[in-house]
């Protein structure tokens, strides 16, 4: 301990890199860490890659590392420091479950197929579970899913389908047997491949359904909460990039894909059992995947943010 010069109680900082950094920039060389000093400590904290308002003094620190993955790893490590209270554990709430990940190992060594693009299917699934329970990801599945519920033509004994909530579950779709169709010069892309989902995807809809108890008795309106989980969803996709300025993915299921599907209506806390409305629905809901995911119509993802304008263009 003779070589220690001070300590840095780091409950007391802020941690952050000066200047409103980006993404790509915020771990380069020319970037430090800084400590900032709060000294009213008690109030709530969060680390940001600007820090803008605030003004060095005398306490703060600036730590500097040559090797930009190491001063990664030790800006995390600062970060969870600097929030930890006594006696208490910190938990973030984003990180992923470690049955998802032993759930994705698994998956892709599960069989021979899964050999040619278990790369793929690792590095896709690492990223989706680093992003899953984040509030921006689920904001914007949502917000699609909305979109997408809002054109389903509801059977005639529900009205009024509004999306509730939604759970992305623990997986991406596999991918196996990928097959490169054409690649053009003018930017054309077509490709396809085999597709199996069960991540459990599960979403939470809000209904009003007009119910007939009896003859007798005229039909009543109830409010429904149905909860629908896609189990399952296989089949082979084409996937197609079109010439610029296209911006986004489009996909599509050679043909009606095997889709497993659990919905659960529940009605003022007691599930209905009657097998003639969850079929119902359930049929409505495989209508809409023929009409938008199998070919000749497909589905979309953007791979890049065109502010509304449908596509990539320059200045004129």
């Amino acid at each position: 301990m003779n070589d220690c010069l001070g300590v840095i109680t780091l409950p007391n900082y802020q941690v952050s890199v000066p200047g409103n950094q980006t993404d790509s920039h915020i771990f380069s060389k020319r970037n430090p860490i800084w400590l900032k000093f709060q000294p009213n400590s008690s109030r709530a904290r969060r680390s940001t890659a600007g820090s803008e308002g605030s003004s060095p003094s005398e306490k703060d620190y600036y730590l500097s590392m040559v090797n930009c993955v190491d001063k990664e790893d030790l800006y995390f490590t600062l970060l969870r420091c600097s929030k930890l209270k006594p006696n208490s554990r910190s938990f973030d709430s984003t990180l992923f479950d470690k049955s998802a990940m032993n759930t994705l190992i698994r998956s892709i060594h599960s069989n021979e197929h899964q050999f040619q693009a278990a790369w793929l299917n690792a590095m896709l699934g690492r990223m989706f579970l680093g992003v899953y329970k984040t509030p921006q990801v689920k904001d914007m599945v949502f917000q699609k899913l909305v979109d997408k519920l809002s054109r389903v033509r509801l059977p005639n004994f529900l009205n009024d389908m509004r999306m509730k909530s939604v759970h992305l579950g623990d997986g991406v779709p596999m991918i196996t047997r990928p097959k490169l169709l054409s690649l053009k010069p003018n930017g054309d892309m077509i490709m396809d491949m085999d597709l199996l989902y069960q991540g459990g995807f599960r979403a939470e809809v809000e209904a009003e359904a007009v119910v007939t108890v009896t003859k007798k008795i005229q039909p009543i309106k109830v409010s429904l909460v149905l909860v629908m989980t896609l189990v399952r969803l296989e089949g082979r996709v084409q996937a197609w990039i079109k010439p610029p300025p296209c911006n986004r993915i489009w996909y599509g299921f050679y043909h009606k894909p095997q889709v497993e599907m659990k919905i659960e209506p529940v009605v003022s806390d007691k599930h209905i059992k009657s097998n003639l409305i969850i079929k119902a629905i359930e049929n409505k809901m495989l209508e809409a995947i023929a009409e938008t995911m199998v070919l000749p119509n497909m589905d979309d993802i953007p791979f890049s943010d065109s502010e509304g304008v449908g596509g990539i263009f320059g200045e004129e």
